[in-house]
């Protein structure tokens, strides 16, 4: 798939420059049929994704080319117009659980750096990744828990950790700035603090005790939390909120 190259004055551009001005070079990425997997439709699709971003009219959404109605990315132009590698034109909705717990010496003393509290949070790492990630993603209209987090938690402890998130903070509602986002199909995400202070916590210990990986090639960690982190950066944004609701080190 090619990403067309764009200016950086076109690069986010909130969609009032004519389309003739991106030299006709879009790649329409994975188009199929009509309907919510297709390229274009003659009408919004059925059930309609809401955006976090506040639409209150679906058609806000929309671009009109010819008899087709394209969702539109509300952040502009991204070179890619199409569904590209997302499961949905429109908003793909997603949901990341920040879960962090002190980090502590082998006395039980919490860690401190410049004074600040230190962090452990809860990543994972899939497949031949490079980075890795919260253990949230992809969530379905009426889903609670991703497919990706239930990977990592056994079954029985799904329903705890549903109360787990209810209990959790929202830091974070909105656009993700995603290399995956095309003009069409974007990411928002809701990022949720699930913070464990006591280390003798009973749902910590049982999180703990439910942790499993579905394959192999899947790896499950606390990892420190500081500025060389290895998290993708997406992720990385959000954890930096998190750290600074806490009032901890980054």
């Amino acid at each position: 798939m090619h990403r067309c190259g764009i200016n950086t004055e076109m690069k986010g551009d909130p969609w009032r420059q004519a389309q003739q001005a991106l030299g006709g070079c879009l790649l329409c990425a994975g188009l199929g049929s009509e309907g919510r997997w297709g390229g274009c439709t003659t009408r919004p699709e059925a059930g309609d994704r809401i955006s976090h971003l506040g639409f209150g009219d679906p058609m806000e959404q929309v671009v009109v080319e010819g008899n087709c109605l394209w969702k539109r990315n509300p952040m502009g132009r991204t070179g890619l117009r199409g569904r590209g590698d997302l499961s949905y034109f429109g908003p793909n909705h997603t949901l990341q659980p920040v879960i962090t717990r002190w980090r502590r010496s082998l006395d039980g003393a919490i860690c401190r750096k410049n004074v600040k509290k230190m962090l452990e949070v809860l990543v994972v790492k899939r497949g031949r990744s490079e980075h890795w990630m919260l253990p949230g993603g992809s969530r379905e209209p009426g889903e609670m828990l991703p497919r990706k987090l239930k990977q990592v938690l056994r079954r029985e402890f799904w329903s705890s950790f549903e109360r787990l998130l209810t209990q959790g903070m929202e830091v974070y509602k909105g656009y993700m700035d995603d290399p995956r986002n095309t003009d069409n199909a974007w990411i928002e995400t809701v990022a949720v603090s699930i913070h464990f202070p006591d280390q003798s916590d009973v749902e910590l210990k049982r999180l703990n005790s439910h942790l499993h990986s579905y394959d192999e090639g899947m790896a499950i960690r606390w990892q420190v939390v500081d500025e060389r982190i290895s998290l993708c950066d997406n992720h990385k944004v959000i954890l930096q909120k998190v750290a600074a609701l806490l009032g901890a080190y980054y």
